[in-house]
């Protein structure tokens, strides 16, 4: 009666560990699955990126991205799903146009005012190649993220990156009003307010943004806003041990 009791757990062991085996085994094609599919977003990305450089007409488009910027104003939540639902590349030049002022913005303040200038040479080169990664980043990671939590309907990873650098204008907005700060006086009792007041805004977009590309109702997408910003700022809490704040 033993002997059939320990032959009966062993042959239960046997089995469980066929199907540890076989999950382990189903769960590895997924990873490589995944992985596969964000080599090739990001390589069809960076194409299109390269594609958009090279037919933007930087006066003309440069008008188009502040009209643009100025409807956000009026409808914002509807600029937002108009950007997802673009098939035309356009926004991605509003989009690519947004980065590139808002680059600029935080490099000047880099080099003009936070004394980098007087640093080591190896010192001041590392903190300014950080200042100049630092806004690609923020919508790299997010855009990662959510590309990554698409199931349903999935966005192009250029589309994705679109969306996300139009909800941060009102970021790059405050960023331009904070110059006001180097005046010095009171001036910062005025510029502070209106900085979280465009934090809490480009919060607020980004919801919607997060809505819109994943498709989600009301409920569903508070909590998928909610993941995607878990991640965002624990992956941003690991960046800070290498130097780089986002």
């Amino acid at each position: 009666m033993l002997e059939n009791n320990e032959e009966n757990d062993k042959e239960e062991i046997k089995q469980e560990k066929i199907e540890n085996k076989t999950e382990d085994t189903n769960q590895e094609p997924k990873k490589n699955e995944t992985a596969k599919e964000l080599k090739n977003e990001a390589s069809k990305t960076v194409n299109q990126v390269k594609d958009t450089i090279k037919n933007t007409n930087i006066k003309e488009d440069s008008i188009e991205a502040k009209n643009f910027v100025k409807e956000m104003f009026s409808k914002p939540t509807l600029k937002i799903k108009e950007v997802v639902e673009d098939t035309t590349q356009k926004t991605l030049k509003y989009a690519i146009i947004i980065l590139v002022v808002w680059t600029v913005v935080v490099l000047s303040k880099t080099l003009f005012f936070s004394g980098v200038m007087s640093m080591p040479g190896g010192t001041a080169i590392l903190s300014i190649i950080k200042t100049l990664i630092q806004p690609a980043l923020i919508i790299l990671l997010m855009s990662a993220i959510i590309l990554m939590l698409s199931k349903q309907n999935k966005k192009s990873l250029t589309t994705i990156i679109s969306t996300i650098t139009i909800a941060h204008i009102p970021v790059v907005i405050s960023s331009i009003i904070t110059y006001l700060n180097y005046l010095g006086g009171e001036v910062i009792r005025i510029t502070s307010p209106i900085s979280s007041f465009c934090s809490l805004i480009s919060i607020v977009l980004t919801y919607f943004a997060v809505k819109f590309l994943l498709d989600k109702d009301d409920d569903e997408a508070i909590k998928s806003f909610a993941l995607v910003e878990i991640i965002y700022l624990a992956v941003a809490f690991v960046l800070t041990f290498l130097g780089i704040y986002i």
